[in-house]
């Protein structure tokens, strides 16, 4: 396990997403400080903050810590079980945001069958990324930050349903 590889597809990840290391620190959940030392020292991190990035993101702990290529980054089990975790929350956020979900999305086996599971994947992740930029705070840089972000990812996730071979 080359932890080289590790950070880079870390980092990879924050910066697909568009993520400040602050952040991606909170959604690890460890502080800025612990995580800024993985990025720029390369330190180990803890193996429940790398869980905590796979799930946030949908892709495979063996990918994250360098164990096979890009190839094999999304896991077809493991993204229906993240989709399943999180349905409730994309269809609040459909409604909130009026987000058509494709019936085809709706149903497991069309979803499969329309949906790459890279699209699947980015689904769950802006569904988690919204929910965490809708968190309230009380300074207002940071606030302002947050709804920006979120803005931006139900755009994208809108996106992503209407055309879903997109990403």
């Amino acid at each position: 396990m080359e932890n080289n590889q590790e950070i880079q597809n870390v980092q990879l990840l924050r910066l697909d997403y568009a993520l400040q290391v602050k952040e991606m620190a909170l959604l690890a959940g460890t502080n800025e400080k612990t995580y800024q030392k993985y990025e720029v020292d390369s330190s180990t991190l803890n193996y429940k903050y790398i869980l905590a990035l796979a799930n946030v993101f949908a892709v495979s702990l063996d990918w994250i810590v360098g164990r096979c290529t890009k190839q094999y980054k999304y896991n077809k089990d493991i993204i229906l079980g993240l989709e399943q975790d999180c349905e409730e929350t994309l269809k609040k956020i459909a409604k909130d945001y009026a987000i058509s979900i494709p019936r085809d999305y709706s149903r497991e086996g069309p979803r499969e069958e329309r949906y790459s599971e890279q699209a699947r994947a980015a689904i769950v992740s802006y569904v988690r990324l919204i929910t965490f930029f809708s968190k309230k705070t009380s300074q207002k840089k940071v606030a302002q930050r947050y709804q920006e972000k979120k803005k931006e990812y139900i755009a994208r996730l809108r996106e992503q349903m209407q055309f879903p071979s997109h990403y």
